[in-house]
């Protein structure tokens, strides 16, 4: 840009960078009225401290600024990040962005373990070690619809770990259940 010193080229980069919230600069024509310089200049400015950062850079920035709850997937991470889909399929297949899981992790307390290995060890015979046939006993089937998925995906920028998600048990997600019953014939 001719007229303007490579300092004060400098200064309004720096000053547009400051005033940018995830991104965008607020509207008005507050630095170049401070500058004295027209607003297309400043806004030329921007354009070149936004390229000049890289573009993929910016995206993965735009990105970080939502929580990882909008990033489950590539079409909920572009909409809240306001790219394109294809752009964040493209920083997944160079790399800059991961696809991550995360597991509801089990919080049993020392009281829980307990009970269920007392539970376990019930069914062993005392004389022989090994475990009753179970013969007498109805056995119960249960078919479960969980209101909660027990393994989430996320996409991440690099150094990003998923979410912990913790719960008592896994089995302490909300959830319906079908039970059907089957007994031997006697």
């Amino acid at each position: 840009m001719p007229g303007l010193t490579d300092n004060k080229r400098h200064q309004i980069n720096d000053e547009l960078l400051e005033r940018s919230l995830n991104g965008v600069l607020p509207r008005g024509g507050a630095v170049g009225s401070r500058y004295v310089v027209e607003a297309r200049t400043v806004d030329y400015h921007g354009t070149v401290a936004q390229l000049s950062f890289g573009k993929e850079e910016w995206r993965c920035l735009k990105l970080k600024a939502f929580p990882l709850e909008d990033r489950q997937d590539i079409q909920h991470a572009a909409c809240a990040a306001g790219v394109s889909r294809y752009m964040v399929a493209e920083l997944l297949r160079q790399g800059l962005l991961k696809r991550r899981t995360g597991r509801v992790k089990s919080a049993l307390t020392d009281d829980n373990k307990l009970r269920r290995v007392e539970y376990a060890l019930s069914y062993l015979d005392d004389a022989s070690r090994f475990f009753e046939p179970m013969l007498d006993v109805v056995h119960v089937d249960e078919k479960w619809f969980n209101a909660d998925k027990d393994k989430r995906s996320y996409i991440l920028l690099d150094g990003e770990e998923p979410p912990q998600r913790s719960r008592q048990s896994k089995r302490f997600i909300p959830k319906t259940m079908f039970l059907a019953a089957v007994a031997r014939p006697r």
